[in-house]
C-alpha cells in the first residue's frame, strides 16, 4: 500500500491517494482518494472523496463517490457502488442535492442495472 500527497495543482487542489501494490485505488476504512483546497486561513475544504477496493468503486456503509460544493463543503452528489457497480438496496444509488441539501434528482440501481 502506498500513500501519495500532491498539490496544489493549477486549480489550487490537493490530492491524497491510497493505492495497492498494483497501483489501483484502494483503502479499507476510508476514502482511497480525497481532493481538497485550502483557504487563506489554512482551512481544508474537501471537494471529492472516492472509496475504492482494489480499483473498484466500493463502499458497504455509504456512498463510494461524494462530491462537495466548493464554496460551502455541502454534499451535492452521492453515488453508491458495490464491487464496481452502481448499487443500493432500499434507496437511490445516485442522489443530486440542491444548495440547501435537499435531493433534487435520484436514480435507482441494483448490481449496475438502472431500475
Amino acid at each position: 500500500m502506498s500513500v501519495t500527497h500532491t498539490g496544489p495543482d493549477e486549480f489550487g487542489l490537493y490530492y491524497q491517494e491510497y493505492r495497492d501494490e498494483l497501483g489501483r485505488l484502494h483503502r479499507e476504512g476510508g476514502p482511497a482518494l480525497r481532493v481538497w483546497w485550502v483557504d487563506p486561513k489554512g482551512r481544508q475544504h474537501t471537494v471529492r472523496e472516492i472509496w475504492a477496493n482494489h480499483g473498484d468503486f466500493h463502499r458497504e456503509d455509504g456512498p463510494a463517490i461524494i462530491h462537495y460544493t466548493e464554496e460551502g463543503g455541502h454534499v451535492w452528489l452521492e453515488e453508491w457502488y458495490y464491487a464496481g457497480q452502481k448499487h443500493r438496496e432500499g434507496g437511490p444509488a445516485v442522489v443530486q442535492y440542491d444548495g440547501g441539501g435537499r435531493p433534487i434528482k435520484e436514480k435507482y440501481y441494483v448490481h449496475g442495472k438502472e431500475l
